[in-house]
């Protein structure tokens, strides 16, 4: 049975030390960032895989049926009965196209916090401004508080 080195040890016990130097955890802020932002872009990213075919087969029922998935079933019924014009999807695949490539930009933020340069604050830009556009759009004038 061999006995190792003292030197050996003390080597070894170095690497560890320096290993346990270099693979500390990141801040907490930014670890909270990245889970936001990928939050962010699988939500962006999930709308644009379901409601983006749909749009791009011009089928208005089904890019609505995902849409208003929680909507009354009489809302869904009156709904199928509608008359849409030639087209009326391809702008909302486009619509859904940009969120997809919004919540894209989201997971690249990922990887700018963790190798910090000057562009995280630019490109975060893109899905916060995605999503001014949506509040602008939508949450400001819900069907509930809209005049005839």
């Amino acid at each position: 049975m061999s006995r190792s080195n003292p030197l050996q040890r003390r080597s070894a016990l170095s690497r560890a030390i320096h290993l346990s130097r270099t693979l500390t955890l990141p801040p907490p802020h930014r670890v909270a960032g990245a889970v936001c932002f990928f939050e962010w872009g699988l939500i962006h990213i999930l709308a644009f895989v379901m409601m983006g075919p749909a749009g791009l087969r011009n089928d208005m029922v089904g890019y609505y049926k995902e849409l208003v998935g929680l909507a009354p079933q009489a809302d869904k019924d009156a709904f199928v009965n509608c008359k849409f014009p030639k087209w009326t999807g391809r702008p909302l695949f486009q619509h859904a196209w940009n969120l997809g490539w919004a919540g894209a930009f989201s997971w690249l933020c990922i990887w700018l916090i963790f190798e910090p340069n000057s562009l995280l604050p630019v490109i975060s830009l893109v899905p916060w401004l995605a999503d001014v556009g949506y509040f602008m759009a939508i949450v400001r004038h819900r069907p509930s508080t809209a005049r005839p």
